[in-house]
């Protein structure tokens, strides 16, 4: 098994999606989101997947939350103050993906930035 770690946004403090990230052959996929100087506002992040080689994108809403309880899926990550948050790709529901993108969506300030852990 081969495991690699992407950061697809690097401490960016303005709406951003990241460039498409590879995950073809992926077992687990798990994000690592994270808001840094928080005054006010929050971060939303979200994902968008492909199935035709990256022509064409879909709002992903089968992550996990293990902030909510593993069996509660979600299509956006809210972060209100500094932290960060782990959310999995729904991939035993039969999903599979060629690439993905990840969406951070600013709403007053802050720092956004996501790290993609994959695992083939």
């Amino acid at each position: 098994m081969n495991a690699r770690l992407v950061t697809a946004l690097d401490a960016v403090t303005a709406t951003t999606t990241s460039s498409a990230i590879g995950v073809k052959y992926a077992k687990r996929i798990v994000l690592q989101l994270t808001r840094a100087d928080h005054t006010s506002g929050s971060t939303a992040f979200t994902v968008t997947g492909s199935i035709d080689n990256g022509a064409t994108y879909q709002a992903i809403a089968f992550l996990r939350d293990n902030a909510t309880g593993i069996n509660t899926l979600v299509a956006t990550k809210v972060l209100s103050a500094d932290g960060l948050a782990l959310v999995a790709l729904d991939l035993e529901s039969g999903f599979a993906l060629d690439y993905i993108k990840i969406t951070a969506t600013e709403t007053t300030d802050g720092t956004h930035s996501a790290k993609v852990y994959i695992v083939e």
